[in-house]
């Protein structure tokens, strides 16, 4: 934003943020009112406190996103592609999903959970009382460390689920 000036230009910031928190802020940035009321809810938040001061503190205490996986037709054998493209969905319809991931991004940790697709409600497969069913994996990174996320390419080689702490995982669940 070229008219915030002064100590953040050219300053990283750790917070946290989501997409759904580009409209306010570009709103925000050009003086524009948001929507008000319940026909139009706004999930986002504005990120002009850490445009304007990158140390100023979080904008959100965690990110949301999803993530789809697939099997499909002409998939190479794990491996074969490299780290993270054997199961790409680029070229799939959403209806043909297999599994979508739910991850959730902390000051410390992301935490993943891997539920089966249903493609004809465009939902996770669900039980009979409409929870969601078990996830089929899950991952979990630890992020105490931020600073190694800027030299190491592959911060979260280790998933910590097998070794975590069940009352960080229950959390992170829930």
């Amino acid at each position: 934003v070229p008219w915030i000036s002064g100590a953040s230009t050219g300053q990283r910031s750790c917070s946290l943020v989501e997409l759904v928190d580009i409209f306010p802020t570009l709103a925000d940035l050009a003086n524009l009112p948001l929507p008000t009321g319940d026909e139009l809810p706004l999930d986002g938040f504005t990120l002009r406190p850490v445009l304007e001061d990158p140390a100023a503190g979080r904008v959100r205490e965690q990110a949301l996103s999803v993530f789809p996986r697939c099997i499909h037709p002409g998939m190479p054998v794990y491996g074969a592609r490299g780290v993270g493209e054997d199961n790409t969905c680029l070229d799939v319809e959403r209806t043909s999903f297999t599994w979508m991931g739910y991850s959730m991004r902390t000051a410390t940790h992301r935490y993943t959970e891997w539920l089966r697709w249903n493609g004809s409600s465009l939902s996770p497969n669900v039980g009979h009382d409409g929870i969601p069913l078990e996830p089929d994996a899950v991952e979990l990174y630890s992020h105490d460390d931020d600073g190694i996320a800027w030299v190491d390419p592959n911060p979260e080689a280790i998933n910590l689920v097998g070794s975590a702490d069940l009352s960080l995982l229950k959390q992170m669940r829930a």
